[in-house]
Parts: C-alpha cells; structure tokens; sequence
C-alpha cells in the first residue's frame, strides 16, 4: 500500500484520510459510529479550556494559553465535525456544500428584510432597489433562486455563471433585467464611485 500525500491535501481529502485510517485501526461499526459525534464533546471541552487559560479565569494558573490555541482548537472542533459527517451521509463534502449554501440563503434573506432591500441587493451595493422586490427570480448555476427587483436584478444577473431569470410578481420583468443586465458589468458596485 502507498502512503498518500498528505503535504498538500484539501481539508476534505485530509480528513478522507482520516476517516481511512480510523477505519483500519477502529473498524467502522455501530460502536465507532457512536463515538465520532461523541469526540465533538471532547474537542469542544478542549476549547473551553483553552479559553479559560487564554482569560486566565484560574487565578491559580493564570494566563496559560493564547488566541491561537482557542483558534486551533476551534479548528479541531470543526475537523472532528468533518470526520463524524462521513458517518452519516456517502458524500459529505456535498451535504456540507449544500448545508452551507442553504444557511447562506437565510441568512442573505435576513439581512434583506433587515436592510429593507431586495435580497439581490449585495451588502456593498449602496443603491436602492427599482420597483418590486420579487418582480423577478435570479438562479444560479446551481439552481438557488433569489428573488429581486429589476435593478439589483440585473446587477446579480450580470456577475453570475449561466444565470437563469424568471418573471417573478412583475409581468415582463424578466427581460427587462436581461436587457439591462447585457449593458451591466459584472459586480457593478465594485467599479462605481462613490
């Protein structure tokens, strides 16, 4: 058996490896199912820790470690999260990918309402929105749909791979932000003075 590169791995392949290796040496049945998640526990009290020793909440111990040893131990936190992942779905990058992606759309749409902004309206975009705030649905290569007004449409529209734009509450919309997209650069806020 070779030994793999690990010098250069992804995140994903490191912990691919990972996972492997505890397979080799822990078998992979019910028991070593239960104690991935169980090793979050762990970690996440490694963390605590770290932190109370970056405080120095001990008066007995004192200052014993730093910022960098809370943020390793984060990191451990988030690796042993990955590694338990693998137990329970065939593809955990992609679980994790779309998990992330769906949280990002919440929290975009938050952040909308909040701004009283359509949810096309990108944070560093200063301008406001043109009509409708769902005249039409932006989509992405992907397949996640936003809703927007015809401004900030076609600015989103613009900046993406293989958009897609469907009429949304507004009757022709749609081709309006296709039109005014082909004249838009991409991530127009960026380039604008201000």
């Amino acid at each position: 058996m070779t030994t793999p590169d690990t010098t250069t791995a992804t995140e994903w392949q490191h912990v691919a490896t990972l996972v492997a290796w505890l397979d080799r040496h822990n078998g992979d049945g019910p028991h070593e199912t239960a104690l991935r998640p169980l090793k979050l526990s762990e970690e996440t009290g490694e963390v605590m820790r770290a932190y109370i020793g970056m405080t120095g909440q001990n008066p007995r111990k004192g200052i014993t470690h730093t910022p960098g040893d809370v943020a390793a131990e984060l990191c451990d936190v988030i690796l042993s999260a990955m590694t338990a992942l693998h137990r329970f779905t065939d593809d955990p990058e992609a679980t994790f990918t779309a998990t992330v992606r769906a949280r990002n759309e919440r929290l975009t749409a938050l952040i909308a309402r909040e701004s009283g902004r359509c949810e096309a309206a990108h944070r560093d975009d200063p301008t406001g929105c043109e009509g409708a705030q769902d005249a039409v649905r932006i989509i992405d290569q992907h397949g996640t749909e936003t809703p927007a007004c015809v401004h900030h449409g076609a600015r989103l529209y613009a900046s993406l791979d293989k958009p897609l734009v469907h009429t949304g509450t507004v009757h022709r919309a749609a081709l309006a932000v296709y039109y005014r997209a082909q004249s838009t650069p991409p991530f127009a806020w960026h380039t604008e003075r201000r």
